[in-house]
């Protein structure tokens, strides 16, 4: 029976079969593949794959893997789920992975199991070979910040104070029915002192365990069951002592440089954010505060911070500077908000010339004040003050505040 392409309608297709000999022919000379094939070709990216073990067949390359994830990155495509579409659809990506369709499991799976090292190494790599292709002088460094909200719940706060004055209270309820039971310790040989942390409560609920079960005491718990009158005072002190607890873990959560935290991002800080600044709705929101150093227009140090002004995280910036390229910048450019003492005395140790005014220039430089009786217009005497008015002001007494 011999085949022919008839003319009939049901037999006419549009579309006909092209067999391309290369992928990457129909990608633009200017696309940006192009400029991300160079930078890479230049970097040594298995020092970043686990070595297969020899055993079983081999997947797919794993530089390949990499160069995929980096450049889905570089495209703002972070879905596993994405990135197996890309791989499928895109001209770049087949050209990157050679005509494979890696799934999103195999992505997945290749990312927690076979990456090591850190983002920080990856970026101060890329960072590397771009300042070599491109001539970038690290001599200057721009510093700038700004606040990000965290993907966490904004009614999740804990808040330091909070803490402290529940601290507080705990210890002293502790100190209390401690207090009642000095006698009954005292028969045991266990001197009761004033307690500060839940460990050395601990000592004391575990003494009264011991009493219980040598007076044969037994532990009653439920509805219609009568508890004991030390039975009372072990529970009571159980859960004073539990609550305390907590509370030191908040504390120590928080740590020395943050008052805030939220339950389900223990390393965001509740910030202001731009919304707030400019529509002043005083709402708290969980957040990080990320810094960008900027050295000939590019990125060249990345510091991520929970703290909640610019000023404290300049030390670790300049630090993270040093650690990725081995120097420190010969000038330092940055507005008010990072002017501060610890700041200037920090660069002149490292040698930097800090070029960042103090929060009061403006001011000063201008002359102005922000009224009659502001700070700066009262004449300071070795015991005593002259207001703008011409009276004297004599001191009386100090407020000290922790």
């Amino acid at each position: 029976m011999n085949t022919y392409i008839t003319s009939r309608k049901d037999n006419y297709r549009a579309l006909q079969m092209i067999l391309p000999l290369e992928v990457g022919v129909q990608i633009p000379e200017d696309d940006p593949l192009h400029t991300f094939l160079k930078v890479v070709e230049g970097m040594n990216l298995r020092r970043y794959v686990r070595r297969h073990s020899g055993r079983g067949r081999h997947g797919y390359d794993p530089v390949r893997m990499l160069e995929i994830i980096l450049f889905a990155y570089m495209n703002q495509i972070y879905s596993l789920r994405q990135m197996e579409h890309a791989c499928r659809t895109d001209l770049r990506f087949l050209y990157l992975t050679g005509e494979e369709t890696p799934s999103f499991q195999t992505i997945g799976q290749f990312i927690t199991k076979n990456l090591k090292g850190t983002v920080e190494d990856v970026f101060t790599d890329l960072n590397r070979r771009i300042f070599e292709l491109d001539g970038i002088c690290l001599d200057e460094l721009y510093v700038d910040g700004t606040n990000y909200e965290a993907n966490a719940n904004k009614y999740s706060f804990v808040w330091k104070k909070t803490a402290l004055k529940s601290q507080e209270k705990e210890i002293l309820r502790i100190n209390e029915k401690l207090g009642i039971l000095e006698e009954l310790f005292a028969e045991y040989g266990a001197e009761v002192r004033p307690v500060r942390t839940s460990e050395e409560a601990e000592k004391y609920l575990a003494v009264l365990d011991a009493v219980m079960k040598e007076v044969c005491l037994e532990k009653k718990y439920g509805k219609g069951r009568h508890k004991t009158t030390l039975q009372r005072y072990y529970d009571q002190l159980r859960a004073d002592t539990d609550k305390l607890r907590e509370c030191e873990k908040r504390i120590r959560i928080c740590g020395e440089e943050r008052n805030s935290y939220s339950k389900t991002d223990p390393d965001a800080t509740f910030l202001h954010m731009k919304y707030d600044y400019y529509c002043h709705t005083g709402v708290f929101k969980p957040g990080y505060n990320v810094q960008f150093g900027i050295s000939d227009e590019y990125i060249s140090v990345l510091q991520v911070s929970p703290a909640r002004t610019d000023s404290r995280t300049l030390p670790a910036t300049l630090e993270q500077f040093r650690k990725q390229y081995g120097r420190d910048p010969r000038t330092l450019i940055a507005d008010a908000g990072y002017g501060s003492y610890n700041n200037y005395i920090f660069c002149l140790s490292r040698r930097i010339a800090a070029c960042v005014k103090y929060s009061t220039w403006e001011k000063e430089r201008s002359g102005r004040h922000t009224g009659t009786y502001d700070s700066g217009n009262f004449r300071y005497e070795p015991d005593h003050m002259i207001c703008p008015q011409g009276k004297i002001l004599e001191l009386e007494k100090e407020i000290c505040s922790e």
